[in-house]
């Protein structure tokens, strides 16, 4: 017997945009846009390698949040990204380049500062509308990441058997 109602999932509402690094700072700092959920933090490692690519002028991956960067939300999806650029801007992470040289942003003059917060942008996707209950986004969560419950007490919300390279 077919269902009738088994593609209505497929009209759920998202929106794809980008935003300025200085933005997305803001909307973080004060609390519009909320990273509420545990994640498995990146390392040094991982941390100089998303900052060498994104002062390479490479594209930053896509951020997704649950609702709104200007209206109100919570991330998703690319939490370590965002960490990784907070903590570079704040300057409690400094940026090692090949030849050993220490990059300060708090440091660097205003205009490569703000060149830095207002022409990088990052791709963000939105997810609203009432389909996206708080079960489908923690659903939509598991799939990226092969996660367990983000509600878990664990330390690690990781599989212990997934791979490091199948993270954000």
């Amino acid at each position: 017997m077919a269902h009738p109602d088994i593609f209505t999932g497929m009209v759920a509402q998202f929106d794809t945009c980008a935003y300025n690094i200085g933005c997305i700072i803001a909307s973080t700092n004060d609390g519009t846009i909320r990273m509420d959920r545990n994640f498995l933090r990146w390392g040094e490692k991982e941390e100089q390698e998303f900052l060498e690519h994104v002062l390479g002028g490479y594209p930053i991956p896509l951020i997704v949040i649950h609702g709104s960067v200007t209206n109100g939300g919570e991330c998703v999806d690319g939490k370590n990204c965002l960490d990784t650029i907070h903590k570079f801007v704040r300057g409690e992470l400094l940026y090692k380049t090949n030849d050993g040289v220490e990059l300060d942003f708090t440091k660097q003059d205003k205009v490569n500062q703000e060149r830095f917060l207002n022409k990088v942008m990052i791709p963000v996707m939105c997810l609203h509308g009432p389909e996206w209950t708080d079960d489908r986004v923690r659903m939509y969560s598991r799939i990226l990441y092969k996660t367990k419950d983000y509600d878990s007490d664990s330390d690690s919300d990781f599989d212990s058997d997934s791979d490091s390279d199948d993270e954000e």
